[in-house]
């Protein structure tokens, strides 16, 4: 599974939250913040700019989590890593709704083929108004119908990722919402281990004494 969404609108966030929250409940190791945005560049300036790969528990299912880029000059790395989701987490905050790169990663989600999606509003810690979440959580619905996903059906959780983070118990509640709904909307995808092995390759490297080295 994984993470996308506009710059800025928590993706990188939730994924420690989870990460975090997750740990605490069931039991785990937690991975913080800065070691998902790892390179130097990605902390100085904010934003992901490569996939970043983490794995977390729940009592059903173990995860490995693609965190992508939000970013528009890092589309490939986005696709990169969303062609390897069984489902993905469109992260919208509700202080801004659906924004240019939400659009986009949704349009980049179906291509890819992305077979499921579950929607965290983000930052409603941030909105004290009941009407415009729901206004926010329509704008979402219907841009997903647009690119036919079940927009209507779909799982739409309302939390805090930096709230869960931080350890206030009604925004970790709704991590652990998250995680129920990842249990249950997304199906156990079904692998072909009879198959020849198949990766998609997400980097190439040279080193020395060892020759190239490919990763994905």
């Amino acid at each position: 599974v994984g993470t996308i969404g506009h710059v800025d609108h928590g993706k990188t966030t939730l994924t420690a939250a989870i990460c975090t929250t997750l740990a605490k409940v069931y039991g785990g190791v937690a991975k913080d913040f800065a070691s998902i945005d790892n390179a130097p560049e990605e902390r100085e300036r904010g934003i992901t700019i490569a996939t970043s790969h983490v794995e977390y528990d729940t009592p059903t299912r173990h995860y490995a989590h693609v965190d992508c880029p939000g970013h528009a000059d890092y589309v490939k790395n986005m696709i990169t890593g969303a062609a390897q989701m069984d489902g993905g987490i469109l992260v919208v905050a509700a202080t801004d709704g659906p924004m240019p790169q939400t659009r986009e990663h949704i349009l980049l989600g179906r291509q890819v083929g992305i077979p499921y999606i579950i929607v965290f509003m983000n930052k409603c810690d941030m909105v004290d108004d009941e009407e415009l979440l729901e206004l926010v959580e329509m704008e979402v619905r219907e841009l997903l119908s647009e690119y036919d996903f079940p927009g209507d059906d779909l799982p739409v959780i309302q939390g805090s990722a930096l709230g869960a983070l931080n350890g206030e118990e009604q925004w970790e509640a709704k991590i652990v919402e998250l995680a129920e709904a990842l249990d249950t909307y997304i199906p156990e995808p079904e692998r072909a281990v009879d198959q020849p092995f198949l990766m998609p390759i997400e980097d190439v490297f040279s080193i020395q004494g060892r020759g190239t080295v490919v990763t994905g």
